[in-house]
């Protein structure tokens, strides 16, 4: 089962369409947004927040003008580890009369300084700038992206970290992506022309001293571009022409194409891409490998649970080892997808330098997370161990991940993830979320925490059957409800067999259910049946089955009789291990 996640939760007075950590204090979060331009009551602001693990509060607010559009999207541009300034990047629109004569001034900078925590705010507003090509039909064009590269808190052979930022157009005629430098974003680095089409999600990733890959999805497609000679020319406005990497071509009979929605590198060679299916009929992730290749392959799918029928956002957070050389070891990418459902699902996604990309697992599934729909989700950002490892374990302290969500119900929730120390010999230790899943066939058997065992009786005198594995994979089809009915019709069945059944069924740390039948008693030795347990342990029993989504109270207990339940020691992963 998933550890304990805390959530701290806090109301402000505006709809909120933005977010962003500061990449130096995983306790900082700034979000924006507000009620646009003209309406009554309702401010245009950007605010940076402080989050505990069950309380966040206001450090500073700034009020923007009501008589200009509110804040589309915003990002941390620039900040210092002492957490005394920082500076933000935002789209907000000029005024509906200014675009009337054609000016729209929609990349805003903002710095913020103050001393201490709880020091007196400064803000300084620099002059907004207009970088999107005019179009003659502009009044409704808004900067519905802001990404910057993420800062590499690894020591790197690439030298100190450097960011390049990408800002896309929303309701354009001519879709527009913008390349900038964060240090001076009124110089163009690079111009991508979407023609008709608009980017739907844009990253960013580092590849060298002044080298960065863009990927980019529309609705159909994805595209990338090496910007190493871009980059490193002095030229402004330079044109950027994408390589096509991949496009969804297959149709759902009466129902259309599954569009992109979202997508983050996990490599440089690695996009994982959030896909919705036609006719609100569900979610997936698919990872997309792009080599040299002139297209991308698909090696990795994903369906979501199945309440999710439409995601809405995705961001991707990277653990990876400390220490110097080592930003090519392994990884754990910690994945949120927020849901038209109000619901976030969160999954880790292994990958090896011996043994390569490895599963999904979901790690949780947090239901009602908002009163209304999610705008935006981000992950913080880890500081992981540097050399030398701490002299005694106990030194590596605990860490967390944070995941914040803001929705147009004025809501923020921030939710603290728990990681987890894997110990290094004379080396820092890597912190993760849920345990490296290794080989499918030791994982089977290693990662199992439950053994639930359901036994039904048939009349006695028949020989004994010989039954097949029956096999139910949750993680695969997104559905612990459906693990419950597979159950219920396996107890029922008739076989005209007389010899007694015995269903077994094994979780993992994820939702990954196997079970399969068999008749040995000796497969239930140890473990007691659901009458036979103490108070205690059947409220445990509950709360890890309501926790895992494999059981309700209002679903009773009656459908617990009759199940053994029993836990597995480390005695069979030793065993594999060895």
């Amino acid at each position: 089962m998933a550890p304990s996640i805390y959530t701290a939760k806090v109301t402000l007075t505006y709809p909120l369409y933005a977010a962003d950590f500061d990449p130096y204090d995983n306790k900082r979060l700034v979000v924006g947004g507000g009620g646009g331009e003209g309406r009554s009551g309702i401010g245009n602001k950007i605010t940076i927040l402080e989050s505990t693990t069950t309380e966040i509060s206001t450090l500073m607010e700034l009020e923007l003008s009501r008589d200009e559009d509110s804040v589309t999207s915003l990002a941390v541009a620039n900040s210092e580890p002492d957490a005394h300034s920082m500076q933000i990047f935002a789209g907000v629109n000029s005024s509906t009369e200014s675009k009337k004569v054609g000016i729209n001034e929609h990349f805003r900078r903002f710095r913020v300084t103050h001393k201490g925590r709880k020091g007196k705010a400064q803000w300084e507003v620099d002059p907004p700038l207009s970088l999107f090509s005019p179009t003659g039909d502009d009044k409704d064009v808004y900067q519905r992206i802001t990404r910057l590269s993420p800062i590499r808190r690894v020591e790197s052979a690439h030298g100190p970290s450097k960011r390049l930022g990408a800002i896309a157009t929303g309701f354009s005629p001519v879709g527009e992506i913008l390349l900038l430098s964060p240090a001076r974003p009124d110089f163009v680095r690079g111009r991508i022309s979407l023609g008709k089409l608009e980017a739907a999600d844009i990253d960013i990733i580092r590849t060298g001293s002044q080298e960065f890959e863009v990927v980019y999805c529309t609705d159909r497609g994805v595209n990338l571009c090496a910007t190493s000679t871009q980059l490193t020319a002095k030229k402004r406005d330079k044109p950027i022409v994408p390589r096509p990497l991949y496009e969804r071509l297959s149709v759902v009979p009466g129902k259309g194409r599954p569009t992109f929605r979202a997508l983050r590198f996990l490599t440089p060679s690695l996009i994982l891409l959030l896909s919705n299916l036609p006719g609100r009929s569900g979610a997936e992730l698919l990872v997309l490998r792009a080599d040299d290749q002139d297209m991308g392959q698909i090696v990795l799918q994903k369906r979501l649970h199945s309440s999710m029928k439409a995601g809405a956002c995705l961001d991707v957070a990277i653990l990876e080892e400390g220490g110097k050389g080592e930003t090519d070891g392994d990884k754990q990418f910690v994945i949120a997808v927020a849901g038209q459902d109000i619901s976030l699902e969160i999954l880790t996604l292994d990958h090896s330098v011996k043994a390569g990309l490895g599963r999904f697992r979901t790690f949780s599934i947090i239901r009602n997370v908002h009163p209304h729909q999610m705008t935006k989700i981000c992950f913080s950002q880890l500081v992981p161990p540097t050399d030398p490892p701490p002299s005694k374990p106990s030194d590596a302290g605990p860490k967390t991940l944070k995941l914040a969500s803001v929705s147009m119900g004025n809501t923020v929730v921030v939710h603290t993830l728990p990681l987890w120390p894997i110990r290094r010999k004379s080396k820092p230790p890597r912190y993760v979320l849920t345990r490296p899943g290794r080989s499918r066939t030791a994982q089977t058997i290693i990662s199992i925490l439950l053994l639930v065992v359901v036994a039904c009786a048939a009349p006695p005198g028949s020989p004994e059957p010989a039954m097949e594995p029956y096999i139910v994979d949750a993680d695969r089809d997104g559905s612990a409800q459906q693990v419950i009915q597979h159950l219920k019709s396996l107890l029922h069945r008739d076989d005209g067999e007389a010899s007694p059944k015995m269903i077994v069924v094994r979780e993992g740390e994820t939702t990954e259910v196997r079970a399969d039948v068999h008749t040995d008693e000796e497969d239930v030795k140890g473990a007691k049946r659901w009458e036979e347990l103490e108070e205690h342990q059947r409220e445990g029993w509950r709360r890890k089955l309501a926790e895992a989504g494999q059981w309700a109270a209002g679903e009773g207990e009656a459908i617990l009789k009759g199940v053994f339940f029993a836990e597995l020691g480390g005695a069979i992963g030793d065993a594999v291990g060895g």
